[in-house]
């Protein structure tokens, strides 16, 4: 944080620009300059201003300068450690600092200007006209321009910028006090402007924009191509107030050891400022100070009938930790405002608490009388919430707090308390009142929500307000799981609810919020919660679930209950519910209310290890109970709880409910095709045949052949032959029989007798001349 170039306190000039240097003591006073118009030109080899000391700028020749423009052009850091003052001007003047080699504020700096304040390590001042004032080269001649400056330009590696431990430095009511240089330390200091604009830039290298406003100046960076670091330790302080604003730029940005940013509307502004961060790495807000009165933050508030700033944070990832919180807190009584807008492309923590168990760490809106509470609106791709933070809106006055919005696009996880000696509180995303205020809506919009050891995801009311609706779409999955490590503190749950808080005599009058639920797979275990409940004279909520799958194990419940309201409905829309080990779907009236109503679309529904569903009541009628399914396992209706797989709908003193179960079977005409109505008549595809076939018959003859029954596999026991073609071999001389010409016609023999010779000879008549007639199909000779 110190610099190598550091000198003793010295001003001196370079000799341009007819700058003179009058030293009395450790006080100095600087004289003449280069005027153009309503600009003032100086240029110093030195520029450094001792402790008890100070630097004068005498305007008594040039009363009409409203912009001061001092470069240090000797290669040294400028360490100002006295005040820097304007003397005999007019009008509110500002002083631009630029030196290269780098610039510190001591303990004991200050400054005494009318206008404001612009300290850099540029090289540059860019001129509208196109001249540049520079601090690196000085051979250029000299030519001085009315026009306004319109960029400070930077060279490679800049010089850092440090302010050390001191008492406060600041700029008058409305003007601008900006820091920009490599990178940024400030240590035990504050820094303030009441309803000014403070910009602090850690840039490494290009071109920072200005651009003259009713504040004085507004710095851009959309020219940066790298940032440099911005780091706030140990209670050092930006503040600003009413109209002001508070701007930070750079890749890691740290607020630790009860450092903040801080806007106080104090004034009756309807158009406040806000507090922008654009961290292109890391943003962290972590700890407190030493006794913990006072713990990092990035805060907003209003008092009387001001309004509440706004806070916008841009970076890659934000951790916010042992105690850090980034918060509106709105104690006006008439208007409200402070949202909160966090913006980390990558992840968002924000885990456990500082020394004092209430600085818990987290993103919070908060207000406390007649004005409503701002916007919680969180995106990012990771959030974490572990070990009692909050990301949360409350309001405890008449005022109705904030919504809170969460866009995670891969994951939300939140873990509750771990350990005994870290907090009592869960870590919780939510939004609740304690007072005559309604509390917020949460929405959430993640791939997979998880929630465990004992963490929340509500809107609740603890006294007359009512609470709000809970909304999770979780595409993926989403689980609620497990129990704190302390005992006497609530398993995991989300929910929304309206519940007395232990040794509270507050009158709970309000009604619980629905809870809305849409994801893939929903698992609610190991004493996890899902619920609506009121525990005072309302109505508790709806809880509904569309889910592929729902799966509830190990006393995991689905639950609506009231006391003396109506009690709420539970319906789920499911392809498979399971129920395991002691698991619960109950809604019911503990008191004089009727049970509530429960509803059940699953097609597969299984309930094991004394596992129920259940609408009771005490004193009011029990509840109804309808389930549409295609088959239940387990579980069975029974007109009371028992130790088995109960479907029950009692009441002990009132009516009891109805059980109606719809069990759709498999459709039988699903999957069939509707056969042509004109049938082909057979007859018509049969080809006619011989009337003598009537007879007929097919008869196989020789070895093999067709089995004898259609049983029976086809085997042939056909003997071996042999078909291989001889006619390429030798063959044997050819030898040709004599045979006699036979008869021309051969006729049946009639009789025998022996001849002389003792032969045997055959003897027959006549054979006919002509042949037998062919028969038709008739069997009728044809003589045709």
């Amino acid at each position: 944080m110190f610099c190598n170039n550091c000198v003793h306190a010295q001003i001196a000039p370079d000799g341009s620009f007819h700058t003179k240097v009058t030293q009395d003591g450790n006080h100095f006073t600087i004289t003449n300059g280069s005027a153009a118009g309503t600009n003032l030109f100086h240029s110093f080899h030195e520029f450094s201003v001792p402790a008890n000391g100070s630097a004068k700028f005498d305007l008594l020749k040039t009363p009409q300068i409203t912009t001061i423009f001092s470069r240090v052009t000797g290669g040294k850091a400028s360490q100002i450690e006295g005040a820097i003052q304007t003397l005999n001007n007019q009008q509110p003047v500002s002083l631009f600092l630029i030196n290269p080699a780098g610039i510190i504020f001591g303990k004991d700096a200050s400054l005494n200007i009318g206008g404001s304040f612009v300290g850099t390590t540029a090289n540059n001042v860019v001129f509208a006209d196109g001249f540049n004032f520079s601090a690196t080269n000085t051979t250029t001649p000299p030519l001085l321009t009315i026009s306004v400056p319109i960029g400070l330009q930077f060279g490679q590696n800049p010089a850092d910028i440090n302010i050390l431990s001191g008492s406060q430095l600041q700029v008058l009511q409305g003007k601008t006090f900006a820091l920009v240089g490599g990178n940024i330390f400030a240590d035990s200091r504050t820094i303030s402007t009441p309803e000014g604009r403070i910009e602090l830039g850690a840039v490494n290298g290009g071109t920072v924009s200005l651009t003259p406003n009713s504040q004085g100046w507004q710095l851009g960076y959309q020219a940066v191509p790298d940032f440099g670091n911005i780091n706030l330790s140990n209670q050092s302080i930006i503040s600003t107030g009413g109209k002001g604003e508070i701007h930070l730029w750079g890749a890691d940005i740290s607020l630790s050891g009860g450092s903040r940013l801080s806007i106080q509307n104090t004034t009756n502004s309807q158009t406040p400022g806000k507090i922008s961060v654009h961290s292109s790495n890391l943003l962290t807000v972590t700890g407190d100070n030493q006794n913990g009165s006072l713990t990092s933050a990035i805060r907003a508030g209003a008092t009387g009938t001001g309004m509440v700033s706004n806070i916008e944070i841009f970076t890659q990832d934000l951790i916010a930790n042992n105690g850090g919180i980034i918060l509106t807190n709105n104690s006006s009584s008439s208007v409200g405002g402070g949202n909160i807008q966090v913006n980390a492309s990558r992840s968002i923590e924000v885990a456990g608490v500082g020394k004092r168990p209430s600085n818990r760490s987290g993103i919070s809106g908060l207000t406390f009388l007649s004005g409503k509470g701002g916007d919680v609106n969180v995106s990012t791709s990771r959030l974490f919430i572990l070990d009692g933070a909050v990301v949360t809106t409350s309001t405890l006055g008449t005022g109705s707090a904030g919504n809170v919005t969460v866009n995670a696009t891969e994951s939300i996880h939140l873990a509750g308390v771990e350990t005994a000696s870290t907090s009592f509180a869960p870590s919780s995303l939510s939004s609740s009142t304690l007072a005559v205020g309604n509390s917020g809506n949460l929405i959430v919009n993640t791939a997979r929500l998880s929630v465990h050891h004992g963490a929340r995801v509500e809107a609740s009311s603890y006294a007359s307000g009512d609470a709000g609706n809970v909304i999770i779409r979780a595409s993926d999955s989403l689980e609620v799981s497990g129990s704190p490590s302390l005992s006497f503190l609530i398993p995991s749950f989300v929910g929304s609810s309206t519940v007395q808080q232990a040794g509270s005599s507050r009158v709970l009058t309000g009604d619980s919020g629905d809870v809305h639920i849409t994801t893939a797979q929903l698992k609610v275990a190991n004493g996890g919660l899902i619920n609506v409940r009121n525990d005072g004279t309302g109505n508790a909520g709806k809880v509904k679930v569309n889910a592929n799958s729902i799966m509830l194990g190990n006393q995991g419940a689905i639950t609506a209950a009231t006391q003396v309201g109506e009690g709420g409905d539970i319906a789920i829309n499911a392809n498979t519910l399971l129920m395991r080990h002691g698991s619960v779907i109950n809604a019911t009236s503990n008191a004089v209310g009727n049970g509530g109503n429960i509803t059940i679309h699953a097609p597969i529904i299984v309930g094991l290890e004394n596992s129920d569903i259940v609408a009771n009541a005490v004193r009011g009628k029990g509840g109804n109970i309808d389930i549409t399914t295609q088959g239940i396992l387990g579980l069975k209706f029974r007109h009371q709880l028992t130790a088995e797989n109960d479907i029950t709908a009692s009441s002990e003193i009132g009516l009891s409910g109805t059980v109606q179960v719809n069990t759709i079977g498999v459709d039988p005409n699903a999957g069939l095709l509707e056969l042509p109505e004109n049938v082909t008549d057979p007859s018509q595809q049969i080809a006619t045949g011989c009337a003598d076939a009537s007879s007929s018959s097919f008869i196989a003859t020789g070895r093999g052949g067709i089995p004898q029954n259609p049983m029976q596999e086809v085997r042939s026991d056909r003997t071996w032959s042999d078909t291989r073609d001889i006619s390429a071999f030798p063959t044997a001389p050819q030898i040709q029989a004599k045979i006699s010409q036979s008869p021309q016609l051969l006729v049946q023999a009639t009789s025998w007798h022996r001849n002389a010779q003792g032969k045997i000879e055959l003897i027959t008549n006549q054979s006919p001349t002509q042949a037998k007639p062919a028969l038709t199909c008739a069997a009728v000779p044809n003589t045709n």
